[in-house]
């Protein structure tokens, strides 16, 4: 979905599908972080950009296949998971796999507050790096997108909140460029995809590495090395994420939510969700339905 009316020159359109939005600002302060347009791109075979400056900060993400970016004079390999920065004065050039074309993501925009953002973020315009976790910054993306095209008189303050989100997602679950090529970070996103889709069903960590096809002091490593949390700590936390969900249901009760997840025993379900949430997860619902 998207509009080609008024679009920007530097629009690509060497891509099969997308779905792109272009804000257009009366306002051009200079002194805040804004939004002027982003999406999602799926390359032709033959995509293919190369730039020797940009006008706008840029941050681009790989959800899906393979390429090759040259970037600051310095080349890489694209794959997914990916994210890269350029902006005015940097020069760049990205090359798509026509064996595996590229879904990607980007958000293009300007501002004062851009170039710390970035920095902090450890993005800094002309840097490369790899997100552990894709499909949560895809979704994040997603969400931009969706404000970005309804373009209203807030969408500008409401996609510069979701850019800094995403800043912030990408401080929280960066890993270098050099870091990805060391044996076990493809083994460790499998891993983690594994346990995304089965967390249902796992109950424990030996069984989570047997999904996986590994031993249980191998997926420890693999967690301890490319995330902030231990296997069976992620598993919890999705299961308490949906606790949640689950609790807001019109009528739900806490004993049918702690059976539904597998939980025998309500007060060992409650104590682990407070765990998580900090409260109980009556206050939680409570709190929800009293606008809290």
């Amino acid at each position: 979905m998207e509009n080609s009316k008024n679009q920007p020159d530097f629009f690509s359109a060497q891509i099969s599908r997308a779905n792109r939005f272009y804000l257009t600002h009366k306002d051009t302060d200079d002194s805040k972080l804004t939004v002027v347009c982003g999406g999602y791109e799926v390359c032709d075979a033959d995509y293919k950009i190369s730039r020797e400056t940009f006008p706008y900060y840029s941050i681009e993400f790989v959800a899906i296949g393979r390429g090759r970016l040259l970037l600051a004079g310095r080349e890489y390999e694209l794959t997914s998971g990916a994210l890269f920065t350029y902006g005015p004065g940097i020069k760049h050039e990205i090359i798509n796999d026509k064996y595996e074309p590229m879904t990607k993501y980007f958000v293009d925009f300007y501002g004062k507050p851009a170039v710390e953002l970035l920095e902090s973020s450890g993005l800094a315009p002309g840097t490369l790096v790899l997100t552990t976790l894709p499909n949560e910054l895809a979704s994040i993306f997603d969400f931009m997108i969706n404000e970005g095209h309804k373009n209203t008189p807030y969408s500008a303050d409401i996609t510069a909140k979701f850019l800094e989100i995403i800043l912030h997602k990408v401080k929280e679950t960066a890993i270098t460029y050099g870091m990805a090529v060391y044996p076990g970070f493809s083994t460790y996103l499998k891993c983690r995809h594994i346990i995304e889709l089965n967390w249902h069903k796992i109950t424990s960590l030996e069984q989570a590495a047997k999904l996986c096809h590994i031993n249980p002091s191998y997926l420890c490593r693999l967690f301890h090395k490319f995330d902030t949390q231990t296997p069976y700590d992620m598993i919890i936390k999705i299961r308490m994420n949906r606790a949640a969900e689950m609790l807001l249901e019109p009528g739900a009760l806490v004993k049918e939510v702690a059976d539904k997840l597998g939980y025998a025993d309500q007060f060992h379900f409650s104590r682990v969700f407070k765990k998580v949430f900090g409260i109980s997860p009556s206050e939680y619902a409570r709190r929800y339905y009293r606008g809290i």
